[in-house]
Order: structure tokens, then sequence, then C-alpha cells
């Protein structure tokens, strides 16, 4: 589990900043390209992007742990099939994961078609 989050650290803290096309909302399944978490809080996600912008990587990890150890949030695997519910102008997008009816907030340039 420690190298899955760290690797989906890593493609967070890569994608904050960066552009790609978008998916569109709706009820069109998508997939999940990497390895990733995602929280139920959009707060949350917005912390971690804040303390990554700061430059503090260590503090962003153990945020993301927090989260995980408390249920806010879930890591997604490559590969997950993925609903997107809501895209952000931030580059935030809100994706539930078919059959759940729990929704988590993860960057979007994991969000693939």
């Amino acid at each position: 589990m420690k190298r899955t989050m760290i690797l989906g650290l890593a493609v967070f803290l890569a994608g904050c900043g960066a552009s790609s096309d978008a998916p569109q909302a709706g009820s069109r399944i998508h997939h999940i390209t990497a390895p990733i978490f995602g929280c139920q809080q959009l707060k949350t996600v917005q912390r971690i992007t804040q303390l990554n912008v700061e430059g503090d990587k260590a503090a962003a990890l153990d945020f993301i742990r927090g989260g995980l150890a408390s249920g806010e949030c879930s890591e997604f695997s490559k590969g997950a099939e993925v609903y997107l519910e809501e895209a952000r102008f931030d580059g935030l997008y809100r994706v539930r994961e078919k059959g759940s009816a729990l929704s988590y907030w993860t960057i979007k340039e994991v969000v693939g078609p």
C-alpha cells in the first residue's frame, strides 16, 4: 500500500497545474490512467495541493495518509472504471467508481477515456 500511495502522490504532484483535454461529465465510463488517490471533500484535495505548491511534499503525504486511514480518501488503481460527476476549472474532478455510491475528488490528469 505504501508504494501505491507514494506512486499516487507522485502522479498527483506531477499533474498539479498541467493541462490536458478534459473529458465531459456525464454517464459515460472513464478510466483511471495511473494509480492515484481521491478524497470525498474538495477542501481536502485543495489542502494537499496547497501543501505541494508550498513545496512541502512530506506534509502532503502525511495529509494523504491521514485521509486514507480515516476513510476520507481512497486509492484508485490504474484501469478503474469511473463516472465523471463534476469537472472544475482548476483541474479537479469528482469521480465515482462504477458500482459505488461514493464520489471522490482527484486531478484531471488521471481521468482518461
